[in-house]
């Protein structure tokens, strides 16, 4: 399974945001007073999902003194979500609150 490093997430999310919003028309102004608060969330979920497979025909196998499984075929498929979520507000003062897809 393929880890995730927050500080690279992090920055990719900021990058992307700043060109988002500079092709709106805003800019970052760091360590000023913001008309514009940015603040994301991001997740991720991974999901693993087996099924096995046998033909036994009417009846299960029987082994020995005890009915048992036997499985011609197992497969396994694994799948993995993510969500990011990007909240744009106005800081107290500003004029207005600037909205942009991203």
């Amino acid at each position: 399974m393929m880890q995730l490093n927050p500080d690279l997430i992090n920055s990719h999310i900021h990058r992307m945001v700043v060109r988002e919003l500079t092709k709106k028309g805003s800019r970052e102004v760091p360590g000023q007073d913001p008309d514009l608060v940015v603040r994301y969330s991001a997740n991720s979920t991974q999901q693993v999902n087996l099924a096995a497979f046998g033909n036994w025909g009417p009846y299960g196998p029987y082994i020995g003194s005890y009915w048992g499984w036997i499985y011609t075929t197992v497969s396994a498929s694994s799948t993995r979500e993510g969500s990011l979520i990007v909240d744009l507000g106005s800081t107290p003062g500003a004029e207005r609150c600037l909205g942009a897809p991203i």
